[in-house]
């Protein structure tokens, strides 16, 4: 249900991804440690053999390149298990690449929970790397445990990440940077890096929640087929129910609904998964939709007086993916990026991920990184220790 125009821009970021990756994999290898004068003492990583991949749905062509490429950069093959409501794009890039791998080295297994399941547990999967919820991600734990082998496992879950707005930020600047975190526009809110609480100082509340309102209410729902279109439909209409339970149960714990949270009045859009993005002031810290990830496009705004109060209140959540901070003050926004729970921390930025900089959450956000281009193919390897002695030569 993603615009077009997002995803066409998501497939273009796999892309260079597979460029970055075969640049940067002549890198790999061990290292040489002078650990006795006369010895040779090194070390070389080796592939695991099969690595299984799992991927969540809303960024299906990204995913599947940043789960497919450095392992197969590392030397191993690759089966890959597709979000079921997503399975297209990662079986059209398998036949992108059907002629350029050997046979088997690629596989794409459609399916559901059962195909999951079975992928993570077989004893011949060594190395699993899942994308996608909290709740998932132990139910993979939990498998890869009960089968008996020991595996290694990668797990990028979700998140409830903070955005925090401190009272020397330019208003104009502030709600953009609320916006674009929101990702409303980019994937509907449904993205697990996504900056969907808002604690924001008392002083810039009314003045940046008037214009996030206003940039929120320009954002153009539509057919996911447009490509004028911002924000198309949720991934099914059971989600968009859910999401709208969100939105009945941030009224009921007192918050204040300032725009969106119900179908578009649009009558050609009736009938899908749409919803408008909701923007909920004065919600308390702790209630629901400060606390549960909802992945959808719902806004939570909590006020803070005390910078203190803020890096709190961002810390007090299970989840430690990302972190947004805003401030001209570099010495206290570098003080809150280091007190802040969170694997991954912009300063006066949002929603942007750098080449080469390790994604991954801390705490129930998740094991291990991903992006890190060396560090992440090497993640595909184990590590072989190699010590030679040598015999000193006679005379």
């Amino acid at each position: 249900g993603t615009a077009v125009a997002s995803m066409a821009a998501s497939a273009a970021k796999g892309g260079k991804f597979l460029q970055t990756i075969a640049g940067v994999a002549p890198e790999i290898g061990g290292r040489t440690i002078p650990a006795t004068p006369s010895g040779l003492h090194f070390t070389e990583p080796a592939p695991w053999g099969v690595v299984g991949a799992l991927c969540a749905y809303n960024h299906p062509s990204l995913f599947t390149c940043m789960k497919a490429a450095p392992a197969l950069a590392a030397g191993n093959s690759v089966v890959l298990k597709p979000a079921e409501q997503t399975p297209l794009s990662p079986l059209v890039i398998a036949s992108l690449a059907a002629d350029l791998l050997p046979a088997g080295v690629l596989n794409v297994v459609p399916g559901g929970a059962a195909a999951g399941a079975a992928l993570v547990g077989h004893p011949d999967v060594p190395r699993v790397s899942f994308t996608g919820s909290l709740r998932t991600g132990l139910a993979v734990q939990a498998a890869a445990g009960a089968s008996g082998v020991l595996k290694s496992l990668t797990l990028e879950l979700g998140g409830k990440n903070p955005i925090l707005i401190f009272d020397d930020v330019d208003c104009d600047t502030a709600a953009a940077a609320v916006v674009k975190g929101s990702n409303f526009a980019r994937v509907g809110g449904q993205s697990c890096g996504a900056t969907s609480r808002l604690l924001i100082h008392a002083d810039l509340r009314e003045a940046v929640l008037e214009r996030v309102v206003e940039q929120t209410e320009q954002i153009r729902i539509g057919m996911p087929d447009d490509p004028s279109v911002d924000m198309g439909c949720m991934v099914s209409h059971s989600h968009r129910d859910r999401i709208l339970g969100f939105v009945d149960a941030g009224r009921a714990d007192g918050g204040r609904l300032l725009t969106g949270g119900t179908p578009p009045a649009d009558p050609q859009l009736a009938a899908g998964a749409f919803i408008r993005p909701a923007v909920f002031d004065g919600v308390a810290h702790g209630a629901t939709l400060a606390a549960t990830e909802i992945f959808g496009p719902v806004l939570a705004v909590t006020p803070f007086t005390d910078p203190a109060e803020a890096v709190t209140m961002a810390n007090d959540t299970p989840y430690g993916l990302t972190a947004s901070i805003w401030s001209t003050d570099v010495n206290r926004a570098l003080g809150a990026a280091r007190a802040i729970d969170a694997g991954y921390v912009w300063v006066n930025d949002v929603e942007v991920r750098y080449p080469g900089l390790p994604f991954g959450g801390w705490k129930q956000s998740g094991i291990g990184k991903e992006l890190g281009l060396v560090d992440d193919i090497l993640s595909h390897t184990r590590s072989k220790a190699v010590s030679i002695a040598i015999t000193p030569a006679r005379d």
